[in-house]
């Protein structure tokens, strides 16, 4: 954030005191300030975060810890590229018992170095991910040309589709927050303090009806994005790439569509994973939280798998706290929703049909009554699968309760998350524990892939210099009754 606007945002908090404004649209104010700021310039899209002349890096030491001043401060290891060292010290430290935190739950880095430079190799000769899918969407070649992160928020800008409209496909809650704790944190403010702004997660169930598609992607013009008429053929195989998918669907390679279809397509490679293709299925997505604000384009999911009869149903804190707001609305799209009860007694909200004729039947229901999927069946659930968005189930310890049900029952699921690193933690973390308590479960018989229809930009944060994208990397597990 550049002087000016810290000036502006110290106005804002009432030179520190925090407790001298509005918190709960504080977010959404210090949002507003990123946004007339890049709006006015007109460097390249790597350049805007660049600081007083000092290149943006959110580079660490992989032995303490310690942030790099710049991009080129610290030493780096010479077989995977991916780690990067402060001293020789510390680089021999992390090579033989490992690094501090963030680092320390990933053991040594002898063990690592092969994992991440395979990781490295597969993202750059792939033909259908990493580096070539980059190179098929022209407008995705833009990340920064040193650290290589692509700066999401400085993009949708410039498009004009950064919106927090309730109404749109691209509302989420403000990306200024990480700029926010940053700078109070200067400020003397808590960093702790939980601040969201005004929008939630699924604020568009509260009204009385979804958007049409044109209104909810909102900028993109005709061809641009996905048609709300069915395609003329079902696919005559499979669809294995983005470049498939785009082609099938008759979008551009300019299209910036795959910034959500990705969650999208991630649940299509999730279901053709475990085999779930055709037939009623019952699936719960998991941690649902972004998904709220794009309900509609699951109904994609009816054209790409054509003899399916899906009920895919969401389950998160989000989705029972929008339930819980909607519901005292006589006319929002969950309170005018049907209901039906699952054969283990769980009550699923069917929000959202789409079932074309020679097509498949998608419908997409929300769990109104419980947080987490482990709280909502007395006996063991009947589903075919459960899966996740970009999980992070090696990162929040709210998983395990979930993770363990899953496996006691015997349920097949797939999770993604952003890294090779990422996949490493959870199974280093989660799954060789898991182990000794459920003998048939081995994380032998986990399965990880980086995933074709990861989304093709890399975020925006890289402690490392590895791959690092939105749905990036698929854990799936075919499930075995413990």
């Amino acid at each position: 954030m550049d002087q000016s606007s810290l000036m502006q945002l110290q106005s804002l908090l009432g030179g520190g005191n925090r407790n001298s404004v509005d918190i709960s649209s504080l977010a959404d104010q210090i949002e507003d300030l990123g946004i007339r700021r890049i709006s006015g310039d007109s460097r390249p899209l790597y350049e805007l975060r660049d600081d007083n002349g000092k290149v943006y890096c959110d580079l660490i030491c992989g032995g303490c810890a310690k942030e790099a001043p710049s991009i080129d401060a610290y030493m780096q290891c010479s077989q995977c590229k991916a780690v990067k060292y402060c001293s020789r010290a510390c680089q021999a430290l992390d090579w033989k018992t490992g690094g501090k935190a963030p680092f320390s739950f990933m053991t040594t880095h002898k063990k690592l170095c092969p994992i991440f430079k395979a990781a490295k190799e597969e993202y750059e000769t792939s033909d259908i991910c990493g580096v070539s899918l980059r190179n098929y969407f022209k407008w995705s070649n833009q990340h920064h040309p040193k650290v290589d992160s692509f700066f999401e928020f400085e993009f949708m800008v410039r498009r004009g589709l950064h919106k927090r409209s309730d109404m749109s496909f691209w509302s989420r809650t403000s990306f200024m927050l990480g700029a926010f704790e940053n700078t109070t944190t200067q400020m003397g403010g808590n960093q702790s303090t939980n601040v969201s702004g005004s929008f939630q997660n699924g604020n568009m169930l509260l009204r009385q009806k979804f958007p049409s598609l044109k209104k909810g992607w909102v900028n993109l013009k005709d061809g641009e994005y996905p048609s709300e008429k069915a395609p003329s053929t079902v696919p005559d195989k499979f669809i294995s790439s983005w470049k498939e998918y785009m082609e099938y669907r008759k979008l551009s390679p300019e299209s910036i569509a795959p910034l959500l279809l990705h969650n999208v397509l991630t649940t299509y490679q999730m279901l053709k994973d475990l085999g779930i293709t055709n037939g009623k299925r019952l699936v719960y997505l998991l941690g649902a939280e972004l998904e709220l604000n794009m309900v509609p384009l699951f109904g994609e999911l009816s054209y790409l798998m054509p003899d399916i009869d899906l009920t895919l149903a969401m389950i998160s804190p989000s989705v029972k706290k929008i339930c819980d707001k909607a519901r005292k609305l006589s006319n929002s799209i969950v309170s005018k929703a049907p209901t039906e009860v699952s054969s283990c007694d769980v009550t699923h909200t069917i929000i959202f049909e789409n079932n074309p004729e020679n097509f498949g039947r998608v419908k997409i229901a929300l769990c109104p009554n419980e947080e987490y999927f482990h709280e909502a069946f007395s006996a063991s659930p009947v589903c075919d699968a459960a899966i996740g968005l970009n999980a992070g189930i090696g990162a929040y310890q709210t998983w395990i309760p979930t993770l363990v049900s899953l496996v006691h029952c015997g349920i097949p699921w797939v999770f993604s998350d952003h890294s090779s690193a990422d996949a490493f933690q959870i199974v280093e973390c989660r799954f060789k524990p898991m182990s000794a308590k459920f003998p048939r479960f081995r994380p032998s018989g986990l399965k990880t892939k980086l995933n074709p229809f990861h989304c093709p930009t890399n975020r925006d944060i890289g402690i490392m210099n590895l791959p690092n994208m939105n749905n990036g990397y698929l854990l799936i597990w075919r499930g075995q009754k413990d």
